[in-house]
């Protein structure tokens, strides 16, 4: 006989009230079957539908008739309907089982009214699946914590060589810092120098614009100056026309005399010489 593989899965499906308000009819599994049986529950809130929040996380929280605990993340969701995978584990102690659905958002948390999964006692006993406390969550939470402790790991021993290497950054850093200070302070120096010097320059402004004013004034009276001046040579001009003009007649008035003089002087040698001519005329008379 040759071996044949069970894939047909069975699937239980169940209302669950969140509001509390409507009882759920228990549901009937077998002890140990194994992850072929799946547990379908649409979520109500008083006869209305009741969708599961968007990053909601889901799981099945049951009380196993032994006392172990059951605690399973679901498998899917869609909508207001959410799965969950039926292990031998959940199934190992026969007897009734009160169940509830857990939401979790963020701190919230919501669950739904409690309802029975009953668990039928196998006619003959297979091999022992002794029961234990079921956490598929939390076992699933911790491997996810030991590969988290992993990269910590590797993390830090990156984060030792990032330290090391922003040390030596910060201690070159600090020496940057410390230029930077020093720049700073020969930078407010140069500006107190600069600023010395514009008050310097500022006052020069002043005094040169007073020596401007002066100047203008100095200008202002030499311009006067000047056009007395102009004034007097235009007299003196004058005056000299007038002193040419009586030195013009001055000299014509000489001329005149010096001409007379010459008359005169002719005049006198003409009657010096008559006068020769009359005593010889005189003497020639007294010899005779």
């Amino acid at each position: 006989m040759s071996d044949t593989t069970i894939t047909g899965p069975v699937v239980h499906q169940i209302q669950a009230d969140m509001l509390g308000k409507r009882a759920t009819q228990a549901i009937h599994m077998k002890q140990l079957d194994n992850r072929l049986r799946y547990l379908e529950v649409q979520l109500v809130a008083d006869e209305e539908s009741y969708p599961v929040p968007e990053g909601a996380s889901v799981r099945l929280r049951g009380l196993k008739p032994d006392g172990k605990g059951a605690y399973t993340d679901a498998i899917g969701v869609a909508g207001d309907t959410v799965t969950f995978e039926i292990s031998s584990n959940f199934l190992a102690a026969w007897g009734k089982m009160p169940c509830e659905v857990e939401i979790t958002v963020g701190e919230s948390v919501v669950k739904s009214r409690t309802f029975v999964v009953e668990i039928d006692k196998e006619a003959l006993p297979s091999e022992a699946v002794i029961s234990t406390d079921e956490y598929t969550a939390l076992l699933a939470a911790a491997d996810a914590a030991a590969a988290s402790a992993a990269d910590a790991g590797a993390a830090a021993s990156q984060a030792a060589g990032s330290a090391g290497y922003a040390a030596r950054s910060e201690q070159s850093a600090a020496a940057n810092a410390t230029q930077a200070g020093q720049s700073a302070a020969n930078a407010a120096s140069s500006a107190s120098t600069a600023s010395t010097k514009a008050e310097e320059a500022a006052a020069s402004a002043t005094q040169a614009d007073q020596s401007a004013g002066e100047a203008a004034t100095s200008a202002s009276v030499a311009s006067t100056k000047a056009e007395e001046a102009a004034s007097s040579v235009n007299t003196a001009s004058e005056k000299a026309g007038e002193a040419a003009a009586s030195a013009t007649e001055a000299a014509n008035s000489a001329t005149t005399a010096s001409t007379k003089a010459g008359d005169a002087a002719t005049s006198a040698a003409n009657a010096e010489t008559a006068q020769s001519k009359a005593e010889a005329a005189a003497a020639s008379a007294a010899e005779y």
